[in-house]
């Protein structure tokens, strides 16, 4: 399985065609001398090959094994000082145009036998994280992506066109390369966020009442998507709340209107609130909750994607209570321990469940 592997990722890489994920796995394998070794042949007649079409299966597996039978060849070639320097360049030449043939044709029968597979100029990757899990990971383009816990990103294989677009259902720190002749678009339930090279944080589950957009640095653009007219641009520090239940809203920043939005949603500007010099809104990135005056139903939704459990609030009243409060490192078990002393309540834990009253 790993001769398969190693075949297939030197074939997308010399194609241009590796993903930096892929590209990460390729060098496992070089640091083997022998697979290093192999690969340098490959690359050294990659560049003098003609394509010959080939869709064959069992080929797949003999094309393989005549890679392997050529290279001992070709060092014996090298290693016979018996033959004249006229036959060994005969050799040689042989066994490069074979390699070349060879390897275009896997190439090709790899595109051909694998339709759906992520070499296709237009496939789709997706990274999805589950609940109580988070990962990290670099775009095509070098954006580096934080995926909170029980959220989705869609991306292309490759960035093509005028635009690098992406699709979010949950939360994510971007870190966006700088391209100003290629805008970063991310699309969400509800708007979409367009940046040239910045730092921010978007909140967008499809389950939540709101969506957020924190800008640590640069500058976006964010666009409700039932009402593209109204567009808004954010400062550094500055973060958009976007709540999807209430009739009517305006936006504001630092307590004072900027602009009236008719609409069935209501819109604001915050700041951006730190706390022991961490940003509240992206703790969550260096593993800490920080909770900023926030409901208990709000802080019991994060702790349920954090830990991977169920909470119940038993109690209409208790959902409403503001909760200020970091975490790090606790136990659902100290985590519930802490806030019932901030907000007295009753807490029994069954299985994957929590039940408050």
């Amino acid at each position: 399985m790993s001769e398969d592997r190693f075949i297939e990722l030197i074939l997308k890489d010399l194609s241009g065609n590796i993903h930096p994920d892929e590209r990460t796995e390729l060098q496992y394998f070089l640091n083997d001398a022998d697979y290093l070794k192999r690969y340098k042949v490959y690359k050294m007649y990659w560049s003098r090959h003609d394509h010959n079409y080939i869709n064959n299966e069992a080929l797949f597996q003999k094309v393989k094994l005549r890679i392997d039978g050529m290279e001992t060849e070709e060092n014996g070639n090298f290693e016979n000082e018996k033959r004249s320097g006229k036959f060994q360049w005969f050799f040689r030449w042989q066994n490069a145009a074979a390699v070349v043939i060879i390897v275009s044709s896997l190439f090709l029968l790899y595109q051909s036998t694998h339709p759906d597979n992520t070499l296709k100029s237009n496939a789709w990757r997706e990274r999805i994280t589950l609940r109580g899990s988070k990962a990290s990971f670099i775009l095509p383009d070098g954006s580096r992506i934080s995926l909170n816990s029980d959220s989705k990103i869609r991306f292309p294989e490759f960035f093509t066109g005028h635009t690098r677009e992406v699709y979010l259902s949950g939360e994510a720190f971007f870190d966006v390369k700088k391209d100003p002749a290629h805008p970063f678009i991310i699309h969400t339930g509800k708007m979409n966020v367009k940046v040239l090279g910045t730092a921010f944080n978007i909140k967008a589950y499809p389950n939540e009442p709101s969506s957020e957009t924190t800008l640590i640095r640069g500058s976006v653009e964010v666009t409700l998507k039932d009402r593209p007219e109204d567009k808004v641009i954010l400062k550094p520090t500055e973060k958009l709340i976007v709540n999807y239940s209430s009739p009517a809203g305006t936006l504001k920043g630092a307590g004072e209107p900027k602009s009236n939005i008719s609409s069935n949603a209501l819109t604001q500007i915050t700041y951006m609130q730190k706390q022991d010099s961490v940003i509240v809104e992206t703790s969550w990135v260096k593993n800490k909750l920080i909770f900023q005056d926030e409901s208990l139903d709000e802080v019991c939704r994060s702790l349920e994607r954090w830990y991977n459990i169920n909470i119940h609030i038993n109690n209409e009243e208790l959902k409403s209570r503001r909760i200020t409060v970091p975490f790090k490192d606790e136990t659902i078990n100290e985590a519930l321990k802490a806030l019932s002393t901030i907000e007295p309540f009753q807490y029994k834990i069954q299985g994957n469940s929590v039940y408050i009253y």
